[in-house]
């Protein structure tokens, strides 16, 4: 039988934790090669009507998302990074003087 969610009040920090434990598990099962036989295995509730992707569906699909947005911030991060370190870099370069004029 599906898990019952409560939706009700502030779950902010339940659905952070509850994310980044998929998350988790997900890395992990596809690693292994074995999310697509777990995800098989789930005893999903039947789709409603209105619904556009079945309950599975919007899981992978999620997934998917979820691991584009990791990608693309671990991108940002690095180049921040990149920028950080060139800027140390140059600053170093500087004088005393040349540092105070520029802000740094």
């Amino acid at each position: 039988m599906p898990c019952y969610v409560d939706t009700s009040g502030d779950n902010a920090w339940e659905l952070r934790l509850l994310t980044l434990t998929v998350c988790g598990v997900f890395a992990q099962l596809e690693s292994k090669g074995e999310l697509t036989a777990v995800l098989s295995a789930i005893d999903w509730p039947s789709r409603e009507p209105r619904q556009r992707l079945s309950y599975r569906q919007f899981a992978e699909e999620w997934w998917e998302d979820h691991k584009k947005a990791d990608r693309d911030r671990k991108k940002y991060k690095a180049e921040q990074e990149r920028k950080r370190l060139l800027l140390q870099e140059i600053a170093a370069k500087l004088t005393p003087e040349e540092r105070a004029l520029a802000g740094l």
